[in-house]
């Protein structure tokens, strides 16, 4: 069993060494600490893949216009050709200025407008097509962070809730183990001062009956 001075120290101890539970701020600051860094990284990622898609997106948008171009000019080759050669054949057969020939040219050239808008139409329609794609990965990227946001905000809750859970914990304990030393204290201090209030009983009523003006024994 602890002697008296023992409890004393050991309860000053306590007493100075008492538990301090971390602050609200201190807590908050943990739960960043342990989530940031990694849902950072994943944010990092998510966006490095966006760019990276995006790029291969624009750079597909930006080669249209050359390779339409290249058609257009085909297309355009192509036709004046066949209109020469049309034209050709009717001045080799004597029938340059006839209707029929005009509307033959005329046709040429009807089909070659139709050619070349039949190849705007199609380069607007891929240019489309793209500018839905980059819309499309643009929005699944605000998805992905608002997603990665809401994560991070309900694991930090989480560990927050153990934080507090561990230092009530803590201070409960101290606060307990503190009472408890000083509850000893009491309760030998009280035991201490019984006996000795037992021991001056004792005292006062010996000295009533042996001291002096007493009654002695007789033999």
């Amino acid at each position: 069993m602890a002697t008296l001075d023992e409890l004393i120290k050991k309860l000053e101890a306590n007493s100075a060494a008492a538990y301090t539970p971390l602050t609200q701020q201190q807590m908050q600051e943990q739960a960043n600490n342990r989530y940031s860094g990694v849902y950072d990284q994943k944010r990092l990622s998510a966006q490095q893949q966006y760019d990276t898609a995006d790029q291969a997106l624009a750079q597909q948008l930006a080669g249209l216009q050359a390779t339409y171009d290249k058609q257009r000019e085909q297309s355009r080759q192509n036709y004046e050709s066949a209109y020469r050669t049309a034209d050709r054949q009717a001045l080799g057969r004597g029938m340059q200025r006839s209707s029929y020939n005009n509307a033959t040219l005329a046709n040429i050239s009807l089909k070659g407008n139709e050619a070349q808008q039949a190849i705007n139409d199609t380069q607007a329609a891929q240019a489309k097509n793209i500018g839905e794609q980059r819309k499309l990965l643009s929005q699944q990227l605000g998805d992905t962070l608002a997603g990665l946001d809401a994560a991070q905000q309900s694991d930090m809750l989480a560990y927050l809730d153990e934080l507090e859970a561990r230092e009530y914990d803590r201070t409960t304990a101290d606060v307990a183990n503190r009472n408890n030393l000083a509850m000893q204290l009491y309760q030998y201090q009280f035991q201490k001062e019984q006996a000795d209030q037992e021991q001056r009983n004792w005292e006062k009523t010996f000295n009533a009956n042996y001291g002096d003006g007493g009654g002695g024994y007789s033999g």
